[in-house]
């Protein structure tokens, strides 16, 4: 019954993910071996001996949707480190990905841009600059204009007063 079961699954969405997931850490002839197996990303033991148990863990692969691993990127594909996620969730959640924390919210360096209505550039040209992460998050009108002094504060323009 098993084999039956193994059958009516080996072409599903759920079952290429599974052999991928396990490819890309234990093939070494995959092309991209190197940003997974190649850095020591595994699978769990119950998750490489058993589509199954994967499958138990994880569902059905949702349309539109492939694994991830979150919120370690960096971590092994294990429960509690996989999720089924869209493209751009799993944009966000890479090597290269800035993630900020400001008063207790994380984010994407992208959303935070998204939500202050800047582009993601000027973002990372502050953060690159030196600038606290709560001036880089900070956007006032008078502060686009304000020059910056050698510690990185800003300076008020002159002749105008604040207070």
């Amino acid at each position: 019954m098993a084999k039956d079961k193994r059958k009516s699954h080996s072409r599903s969405r759920t079952y290429t993910s599974w052999t991928m997931m396990n490819y890309r850490c234990y093939g070494g002839k995959y092309n991209r071996f190197s940003d997974y197996g190649g850095r020591g990303i595994s699978v769990c033991k119950r998750w490489r001996e058993s589509f199954y148990a994967f499958l138990e863990d994880m569902g059905e692969r949702p349309e539109g949707k492939s694994i991830d691993r979150f919120p370690d990127n960096n971590g092994n594909y294990e429960p509690g480190n996989c999720r089924w996620a869209t493209c751009r969730e799993q944009n966000y959640n890479t090597r290269r990905s800035v993630i900020l924390t400001c008063a207790g919210i994380t984010r994407h360096l992208e959303q935070w841009a998204i939500l202050l209505g800047r582009h993601p550039s000027s973002l990372r040209f502050r953060i690159e600059s030196g600038w606290p992460l709560e001036e880089v998050l900070e956007f006032k009108e008078h502060q686009r204009l304000m020059p910056r002094n050698q510690s990185g504060k800003a300076e008020a323009a002159k002749g105008e007063g604040h207070g």
